[in-house]
């Protein structure tokens, strides 16, 4: 569900442009914040979780189709519960503070 898509597709439709309401810029930041949250969870199940790595290895087309599926449809229910609930500030001070932990654990996995 990129925006990008969504743009096109209303473009293609003939809708007029609008400016973001609040609710899709807490949707977008929850989305920001848990897309952080999700590349630290594989970060560290990459580096620490042998049956992660295990599960990698093994995994047929469509065991990792289903995990992909459920992983994206978690994503999708996960950012709407939390931009019904989280303001959109408080979003983006977690996601600054995500990003960045994510950088430095990239940094001190991979480099040191």
């Amino acid at each position: 569900m990129s925006w990008l898509y969504l743009f096109f597709a209303r473009f293609a439709m003939g809708e007029r442009w609008r400016k973001a309401t609040p609710a899709d810029k807490r949707y977008g930041a929850g989305v920001f914040f848990l897309l952080a949250v999700m590349f630290i969870v594989t970060e560290l199940m990459t580096h620490f979780g042998h049956a992660f790595t295990t599960f990698m290895q093994r995994v047929s087309p469509i065991g990792l189709w289903l995990a992909f599926v459920a992983v994206v449809s978690l994503m999708v229910f996960g950012s709407l519960l939390w931009a019904r609930h989280v303001a959109m500030r408080v979003s983006l001070i977690l996601a600054v503070v995500a990003w960045a932990v994510l950088l430095s654990l990239v940094f001190y996995f991979e480099w040191l």
